[in-house]
């Protein structure tokens, strides 16, 4: 037997210290026991663990809401361009319907600067319908409404209960913007 480890060496050395203080024992024979480790948290348990589980769920739901309702209303209010012609067809058809617009003088001029030494002639088009116009004020106010939305679902989400939130989250999906 190999002493000097674990427990072996305590019984040792509490049979030196036994015949050292006239049969009186100094240390404890009993094996010490394991303690559970703090860290370890029990997820499939832990009823903390899964509200925290749920919430964080919810909370994705409700952004992934908001960000789909900011592209909509991004395309609404005419801020994204159309998608660029993947082909020679599909740039021949653009051009000949009138579908895109071309830089302005200004615009032109920052791209030949930012584009140097191989500037495009492509550069700069917006492929997009010239009846489609700009409305970024329009925007701005639109998603100041959502903003004031969104709080409210996130305030249901946190303070309310699951089911709550949820129909709230729920709701929110068919929101619109005032006029």
């Amino acid at each position: 037997m190999t002493y000097g480890q674990g427990y072996e060496t305590m019984l040792v050395v509490n049979d030196f210290f036994k015949l050292a203080n006239n049969g009186q024992s100094c240390a404890k024979t009993e094996p010490v026991k394991k303690k559970e480790n703090p860290m370890y948290v029990d997820y499939v348990t832990n009823d903390k663990h899964t509200e925290s589980a749920k919430t964080n769920y919810l909370l994705q739901r409700a952004s992934n809401v908001k960000y789909k309702i900011q592209e909509d209303l991004r395309i609404k209010f005419g801020l994204n361009d159309d998608e660029t012609p993947h082909t020679a067809q599909e740039l021949v058809d653009r051009i000949t319907s009138g579908k895109y617009i071309l830089p302005t003088e200004k615009e032109a001029e920052l791209l030949n600067d930012r584009c140097w030494p191989y500037p495009s002639a492509m550069a700069g088009i917006k492929w997009r319908d010239p009846a489609v116009k700009e409305d970024r004020a329009g925007y701005k106010a639109a998603e100041k409404q959502l903003e004031t939305a969104f709080d409210d679902v996130h305030d249901a989400v946190m303070i309310k209960s699951n089911d709550d939130a949820l129909a709230a989250i729920k709701e929110f999906e068919t929101w619109k913007p005032a006029s």
